[in-house]
């Protein structure tokens, strides 16, 4: 996007002058403190022939390579986590509307950051949740900060481990009846209409799930946007090094010579060609109708989508960071060797992503039966001699899968003990290395660099991230900086509205004003967990940004505000009851007659965040 410099506009607020004496007039953002990132970390984990960590290495027996040149490793160390000791937790008295700090201890002492990424489809909910829960319970170490992450909602990192097993004992009731109504929608109608994987579609039984832990869960977003046409590019090359010749075959206009003419009924998307049935069910469908194809593919195309808003929501955490993936049958990953691929990202926000493949045998979709959402007329009995379909874009998403561990440093499990893969995991990342090494390639051109590791004893591997992009921005040396800067510009370009903080936006020209000015009124309703009890007020910060978007995408103005409140106890108890009103002019670019305005609420404290938008029509 293109960004234009910053706004510095008055921000009023105007509740009671009580609040506005207390809170004070509202300012833009400090300017962070810069500071040159010049070592790169690399975390390692080596193991032997037979799977087992190797724990005896020193800085002699590793060689980093970056773009295949040798670098200089100036720090070696070997991080452990395995004689680590839980916290002590609910020690403080909390009073009430004061945040909740049973996890503080533990945000600043050595731990694991580990979230669980629940995916869609058959995980065998039955089976697989009940030792999932035994894991959380007893196989982590005490000092882990955990999170719960399903349907782009996941809850805050703790060590409370009963917080997530109620999450998870209500997923296992939950989860199976929004499936079911997924493919109820996953009919042709639903698929031509609109997204039937979209959350939206159930957002009251995505909010039931994480009920027992009201105000402690959140919308997780990615702003994950692929070069145009790279990621489709992609995904076709991985399809054509299976089955070349088929594919060939099958895109050679439907078998003729040239391609075919659209009629007055049809609209035909010159980069896109049309297939007739008997090509559909050749091998390019995996001899799947197309319905069954695309309900298969949206639902990997959620999980895809996830994993990578997981990643993002990663980003800017501290300490070791992994992600445990449950997925059904594997992810449909294309451009895993590209520099804008899934891979590099999670390699530059240093996340390690484990895969378990939990869905059982693969059989595929029965075609004409009632399990198929292309099938509008089939009987209530299934066929006794099923043909199943589908297995080739199985085998596709486990191999991609597999590769997406294995590149980010992680490991992929198929068809086995969920159980067991958990503890596999458990114990091979209690014991890593960690590297770092000042590249020897000065300059910063945001591209992407590729890191490689190599270890000077026979039969072993060494698992480690691929590399990072070389940004020219300076990286924010202020955590809280990071994550408002992460948080906000993810919001902002989300193809979703985030609810997560309660908020609503009204806007109306200013007549008479020149320039043009837009006025923005919003009403702000702050959960009580966002204040904390200091020298007898209530102390509480929202960080409050606006977003001008013209016609053509591009972003043409931004204004970023802080609101830091100290609130009487009776200023206090009224803005819980009422919330508060802001009220912000904004100049609307000259000469647009459309632009989109978007504006996005921060709540530091929770790492919540809330947004809302109004389409703008200039003045003419």
């Amino acid at each position: 996007m293109k960004i234009v410099p910053v706004l510095v506009l008055t921000l009023v607020v105007s509740l009671a002058a009580s609040l506005v004496l207390e809170a004070g007039r509202s300012q833009t953002l400090d300017k962070p403190i810069h500071v040159a990132v010049h070592e790169v970390p690399v975390d390692v984990v080596v193991m032997d022939r037979h799977g087992n960590p190797v724990l005896d290495l020193t800085r002699k027996n590793f060689t980093v390579l970056e773009d295949g040149v040798p670098q200089k490793i100036v720090h070696f160390s070997i991080n452990s986590h395995a004689a680590a000791e839980r916290p002590a937790e609910g020690t403080i008295p909390q009073k009430s509307g004061e945040r909740d700090s049973s996890d503080s201890a533990s945000r600043n002492s050595p731990h694991r950051t580990i979230l669980i990424l629940l995916g869609r489809g058959k995980l065998r909910i039955s089976t697989n949740i009940p030792k999932l829960i035994e894991f959380i319970r007893s196989g982590l170490n005490p000092t882990d900060r955990v999170a719960i992450m399903a349907f782009r909602r996941a809850t805050d990192f703790t060590t409370d481990r009963e917080k997530l097993v109620s999450v998870l004992e209500r997923f296992a009731r939950i989860a199976p009846l929004i499936e079911n109504k997924t493919i109820t929608r996953g009919s042709r109608l639903s698929m031509a209409y609109g997204d039937p994987e979209s959350p939206r579609h159930y957002t009251s039984d995505i909010d039931e799930i994480f009920a027992l832990v009201k105000g402690v869960s959140r919308t997780v977003t990615s702003n994950y946007i692929p070069e145009s046409g790279a990621e489709l590019s992609s995904e076709q090359a991985l399809l054509e090094e299976y089955e070349r010749e088929e594919i060939q075959k099958a895109l050679r206009y439907g078998g003729q010579n040239e391609p075919p003419s659209p009629t007055d009924d049809d609209e035909i998307d010159p980069g896109i060609v049309p297939l007739s049935h008997e090509i559909q069910m050749k091998l390019i469908l995996d001899d799947l109708k197309l319905d069954d194809y695309l309900f298969l593919k949206g639902k990997r195309k959620t999980d895809r989508e996830g994993l990578l808003a997981a990643v993002e929501y990663l980003r800017n955490l501290e300490g070791e960071k992994h992600i445990i993936s449950l997925n059904d049958q594997g992810l449909d990953v294309p451009g895993l060797d590209e520099d804008w691929g899934p891979v590099a990202i999670a390699g530059d926000a240093r996340v390690r992503i484990h895969s378990i493949q939990v869905g059982g045998a693969y059989l595929g979709v029965a075609r004409d039966s009632v399990f198929s959402p292309s099938n509008e007329d089939a009987d209530k009995t299934p066929p006794t001699h099923p043909r199943y379909s589908g297995k080739f874009l199985n085998s596709f998403t486990l191999r991609s899968t597999r590769e997406l561990a294995r590149l980010t440093g992680g490991e992929s499990f198929a068809h086995q003990d969920l159980l067991k893969c958990l503890r596999r995991i458990q114990r091979d990342t209690v014991v890593s290395y960690l590297l770092a090494y000042v590249p020897e390639k000065k300059e910063l051109d945001g591209r992407f660099r590729h890191i490689e590791v190599r270890v000077d004893r026979p039969g072993v591997r060494a698992l480690h991230r691929r590399g990072y992009y070389a940004s020219p921005t300076p990286k924010l040396y202020d955590r809280e900086q990071f994550l408002v800067h992460s948080r906000i510009t993810t919001a902002a370009v989300s193809e979703e509205l985030i609810h997560d903080v309660d908020f609503s936006l009204r806007t109306q020209l200013v007549a008479g004003a020149r320039p043009n000015l837009l006025q923005a009124n919003l009403q702000v309703h702050p959960a009580a967990s966002i204040y904390v009890r200091k020298d007898g007020r209530y102390a509480g910060k929202l960080a409050i940004s606006y977003f001008i978007f013209g016609r053509d995408g591009d972003l043409v103005s931004e204004i970023w505000d802080d609101l830091d409140m100290a609130l009487k106890p009776t200023t206090y108890e009224r803005v819980l009851r009422e919330g508060f009103p802001l009220e912000k002019q904004l100049e609307v670019p000259s000469g647009s007659k459309e632009c989109l305005l978007r504006v996005v609420v921060y709540d530091v404290a929770n790492d919540r965040v809330g947004s809302a938008e109004a389409l703008i029509e200039g003045k003419r």
